[in-house]
């Protein structure tokens, strides 16, 4: 076989075995780049004021005005959608079961609404009338919370802290 002929059969070779690696590393890989830097610079996905609207309409109450503050700017990478929901739709829906009594627990009062989790199956419930955030262990209202916060501003500063970006 010729030095030709062997460098075409390496070239070939290469491409064929190597150019899919290549394709993952630098093309596919920008897209992905793309979500995580979003991520970083803007973080979770915002509500706007039909998404706001709505929630309250479908549950039946006045979300307090830091939350709704909150959720309708785009939110910084620490606290992410599970554990502050971006959907409206997943609030009402898992709001709406709790206070059927999801699973046997105790019916939620109609001033909670459901508002993440850590996917730990302790949710955070804003109490509309309080304006107070619980962190409910494993969705039972008739046990003490986890957690409680006087405000959703309290909430959010807990968690800064937790993620180690405040004092």
């Amino acid at each position: 076989m010729s030095s030709f002929c062997a460098f075409i059969i390496t070239i070939f070779s290469f491409l064929i075995f190597f150019a899919p690696v290549f394709y993952f590393i630098f093309i596919r890989s920008d897209d992905r780049t793309d979500v995580s830097l979003a991520r970083e610079e803007g973080g979770v996905n915002s509500f706007d004021d039909f998404q706001v609207e709505y929630v309250q309409k479908e549950l039946d109450v006045k979300l307090p005005k830091e939350y709704v503050d909150f959720v309708k700017i785009d939110r910084p990478f620490f606290i992410d959608s599970t554990a502050l929901i971006d959907d409206a739709f997943v609030i009402i829906e898992l709001t709406k079961r709790y206070r059927l009594g999801e699973d046997g627990l105790p019916k939620w009062p109609n001033s909670y609404v459901y508002i993440g989790d850590e996917a730990d199956a302790c949710p955070y419930v804003i109490d509309c009338q309080s304006n107070k955030v619980f962190k409910l262990d494993k969705g039972n209202v008739d046990r003490p919370p986890l957690l409680e916060f006087d405000s959703f501003q309290k909430f959010i500063d807990f968690y800064k802290k937790m993620m180690g970006l405040s004092e």
